[in-house]
């Protein structure tokens, strides 16, 4: 019995790789900046930092790993958001060129209780208000950094009623994935409203957990919605984003 016992403890235990190449949480960017412009047709954008942080979202479950990050935003009107975009790449030396195509993600909306989520990915407890599960995004390369640090942009349809002046968040996770590489959300220009958040039971933190404390570096995540009838991208300039807060 005392066997058995160990054996169904044992399994429970999250199995890393060895070595240098074990998934890592996050990585610190360049020290440099390389925001992109807000999208002309965006209701929501916080561009990315093509030279920032970025930090894993992701299943890797042959190795038990599950991750994701989530980011809030407010729209300024009540409307339902029909694209979701997002930026992501390789935290660990990985060639650009042929790169890693492997476009599946999990894109999940949640409701905000008090800047963090209400739910978690693995629905406990609640969930999210809407996810898309297994979503072929389109995927580009926009920039390879150093030469073996790859970004991606990536955007997909959706159909998600969101209510004017209310926080929600967003995650996006890539689906599991054969390792390595690893992936993860890339960082925008600055944090606007509350810092992302990070849940991974696999490094810790089986709770959402501001993304500072997890990497002790502030962190907001590149995203950016477009919702019908949309109004001038002059509404939706950085310092629109940031009026929201006020």
């Amino acid at each position: 019995m005392k066997k058995l016992l160990l054996i169904l403890v044992l399994a429970t235990i999250p199995v890393r790789p060895a070595g240098a190449m074990a998934p890592t949480e996050f990585r610190p960017g360049t020290g440099h900046h390389g925001a992109l412009p807000s999208g002309r047709d965006a209701c929501w954008s916080e561009p990315p930092d093509l030279e920032g942080l970025i930090g894993t979202s992701e299943q890797i479950l042959m190795y038990g790993l599950e991750s994701e990050i989530a980011n809030d935003f407010v729209v300024g009107r009540t409307t339902t958001i029909t694209k979701a975009a997002f930026w992501g790449g390789i935290p660990h030396d990985y060639p650009c060129d042929p790169g890693f195509e492997y476009r599946c993600h999990n894109l999940r909306f949640y409701n905000d209780t008090g800047c963090a989520p209400d739910g978690q990915p693995d629905h406990t407890p609640g969930g999210p208000q809407s996810e898309y599960l297994g979503v072929d995004c389109h995927q580009e390369l926009v920039v390879c950094v150093s030469g073996v640090y790859p970004i991606y942009s990536y955007w997909a349809s959706v159909s998600v009623p969101v209510t004017g002046g209310t926080r929600y968040w967003f995650g996006a996770q890539m689906c599991d994935h054969p390792y390595p590489p690893s992936w993860g959300r890339l960082s925008s220009a600055g944090v606007v409203g509350c810092e992302s958040v990070f849940w991974s039971p696999y490094f810790g933190f089986p709770e959402w957990t501001p993304c500072g404390d997890a990497f002790g570096l502030a962190f907001d995540a590149s995203q950016e919605f477009e919702c019908e009838e949309t109004t001038a991208a002059a509404t939706t300039s950085w310092g629109a984003i940031k009026g929201l807060y006020r």
